[in-house]
Parts: structure tokens; C-alpha cells; sequence
């Protein structure tokens, strides 16, 4: 295993649920923006790899709600996470960088929020066994 690979391996491993969200953020964030430029650049099936990567990791957040703790705020962030899904499997198929564009504008907004509320508080957030952290 590459040094860079353990290192990410490491670091998903050790990290608190505020770090792992964080992580899971910035990585969907990355293989929507790589999944564009490749479209961008006319290279279809090289951006097949990074839209399913983000789109995995969308359903993941939108899995992991619970509305229990906030049901405005789940259905909220369920509405953009079908959204963003939904612009992310249209550039699949249609193979066109600007649906790709549509689903950032939706969801970079929501992974700022989250990524500042993290920073803010730091590892303090609750663990799953605490309560469970709405993404």
C-alpha cells in the first residue's frame, strides 16, 4: 500500500463523526468537481468513476438522517441530497458537465454550512452513541 493511501486509510479510521463527515464532504465535493472536468474535456468514461463516488456518498448522507432530532431539517436536506442525485445521474447519462455544475451549486452550499458548524465546534459534536448526527 502507497504512503498516501495508509495515510488516508489511517485517517478515516482514527477520525471522530465530525472528521469522518468532513472527510465525506470534501471527497464528494472532489469527485463531483473531477467528474466535471472530465466531462468538460470530453472524456466520458473517465467520469464515470468520480460521479458515482459522489453519488454514493450523497445516498450515504441522505441515509444516515434521522429526523427524529429535526424533521425540517432532514426533509430540507433529503429534498437536496434527491436533487443533487438527480443532476449527478443525469450527467451520467446525458454525459454534460453543466448538470454536474447544477448538482455543486446545491450541494457545496449545504457541505460549507456543515464543514463551518464542524469547525466550530471542533470534536465536540456527539458520537452516533450519544445522538445520532444529522448530515
Amino acid at each position: 500500500m502507497k504512503k498516501a493511501e495508509q495515510y488516508a486509510k489511517t485517517q478515516v479510521l482514527t477520525a471522530s463523526p465530525a472528521r469522518l463527515l468532513v472527510l465525506l464532504l470534501r471527497a464528494c465535493r472532489r469527485n463531483m468537481a473531477e467528474a466535471r472536468r472530465h466531462l468538460e474535456n470530453g472524456d466520458r468514461k473517465s467520469a464515470q468513476d468520480p460521479i458515482n463516488k459522489a453519488s454514493e456518498i450523497v445516498y450515504e448522507l441522505c441515509r444516515t438522517l434521522d429526523p427524529q432530532y429535526d424533521k425540517a431539517l432532514c426533509d430540507n436536506l433529503a429534498d437536496v441530497y434527491a436533487n443533487v442525485s438527480a443532476r449527478l445521474l443525469r450527467a451520467q447519462t446525458t454525459h454534460d458537465a453543466s448538470h454536474i455544475k447544477e448538482a455543486e451549486s446545491l450541494f457545496n452550499p449545504v457541505a460549507d454550512a456543515f464543514e463551518d458548524v464542524i469547525e466550530d465546534l471542533g470534536d465536540t459534536m456527539p458520537s452516533p452513541d450519544d445522538a445520532r448526527v444529522s448530515p
